[in-house]
């Protein structure tokens, strides 16, 4: 199983104001939750050498490919309100919607952990990215 690209046009200037001003964060892997047509559930990780960059209007994740830095998933996004933004005490929920419909969930706890998870709008597979001790 391979991971695919998700890459849209952005602009050069969204893509140079997201990786200047954007939060970056470094990975060591990639995991893909997916459920199969008969309701199993798996689980795949992705080693590998990622930069997930957080900006407002972007998402952007990068990989190290041979000395250069390839982009995997590069997308605009709006922030949108979730119903679990403030449930729990010491979490920071923010909630974003791109541009193909997909949800995503940026989470960050007191202790400096975060998290990064993109939920297909058809329900297939979540992608997670653990930024921190989360």
């Amino acid at each position: 199983m391979k991971l695919d690209s998700d890459v849209s046009r952005i602009g050069n200037l969204n893509y140079l104001l997201a990786i200047t001003f954007g939060r970056n964060r470094e990975t060591n892997v990639a995991q893909v939750l997916s459920s199969g047509p008969s309701g199993e559930e798996a689980e795949t990780e992705f080693p590998g050498d990622f930069i997930v960059t957080i900006s407002r209007r972007a998402v952007i994740v990068t990989i190290c490919v041979m000395g250069r830095r390839a982009p995997i998933i590069c997308k605009r996004w709006k922030r949108v309100r979730s119903e679990d933004e403030n449930s729990m005490p010491g979490l920071r929920i923010t909630a974003y919607r791109d541009e193909d419909g997909n949800g995503w969930k940026h989470l960050r706890d007191d202790c400096g952990g975060e998290g990064l998870t993109r939920y297909r709008k058809d329900g297939s597979d979540a992608l997670n990215f653990r930024l921190g001790c989360l």
